[in-house]
């Protein structure tokens, strides 16, 4: 599966790619990310089954990129992505069976968890760029990319890290206004097919980036 998406970001080149135009960037810009866990279950007992409820919360973290343009309009860029660390408090319920039966007998009480959640990882994008003035262009953004994450869950019964990696999926769009020759700012929203096996929803990140061009 992944040979498959490598094969299908790199069929996208245009053959007729002429490295006589060729050019580079690279920048950095804080990224506002939306973590937020499905709800499972861990057993905490002999007899008893805890249901973590949802994580969810919102960070702000950084990431590091650069790109090399074959034309004006087509290359290849590379990130790192940081997440920043996300904090929340939220309920699951502890179920605990007091009379096996049958029927058994369940008796389920609440229970308080704290947590943090924060993910890294890296990402490499197919870009295509459509100028929209003389100082405004448009980049679509389509990448694979590789992310681990740290989730830690606390609460009486349960604690515990959960240490995952996933690949997946990215695409994104980027805004970018060039205010001087070599430089630009830009705004920039991505989306992941990745869940962590179904750990997390799929992330949706919005970022502000500085950018040099050469």
């Amino acid at each position: 599966m992944r040979r498959f998406i490598l094969i299908s970001i790199i069929s996208l080149a245009p053959v007729h790619a002429a490295f006589a135009d060729w050019s580079a960037y690279f920048g950095a810009g804080a990224v506002y990310s939306n973590l937020e866990s499905n709800s499972f279950t861990e057993d905490t007992g002999p007899n008893s089954e805890t249901t973590v409820g949802s994580f969810k919360d919102s960070a702000t973290g950084w990431q590091l990129f650069g790109g090399f343009m074959f034309t004006d309009n087509f290359g290849l860029a590379a990130k790192y992505y940081d997440s920043g660390e996300a904090k929340d408090e939220w309920v699951g319920v502890e179920s605990t069976v007091t009379d096996p039966g049958p029927p058994p007998i369940t008796t389920d009480t609440l229970i308080s968890f704290t947590g943090d959640m924060q993910i890294t990882g890296y990402t490499l994008y197919v870009v295509q760029t459509v100028p929209v003035t003389k100082r405004t262009e448009f980049t679509l953004e389509l990448g694979y990319a590789d992310q681990d994450i740290d989730f830690n869950v606390a609460s009486i019964p349960f604690t515990g890290p959960i240490k995952r990696d996933d690949q997946g999926f990215a695409v994104g769009g980027i805004f970018r206004y060039k205010f001087l020759k070599f430089m630009a700012i830009s705004g920039e929203v991505e989306y992941l097919t990745i869940n962590f096996g179904g750990l997390t929803k799929r992330p949706l990140r919005y970022a502000l980036n500085l950018e040099a061009h050469f």
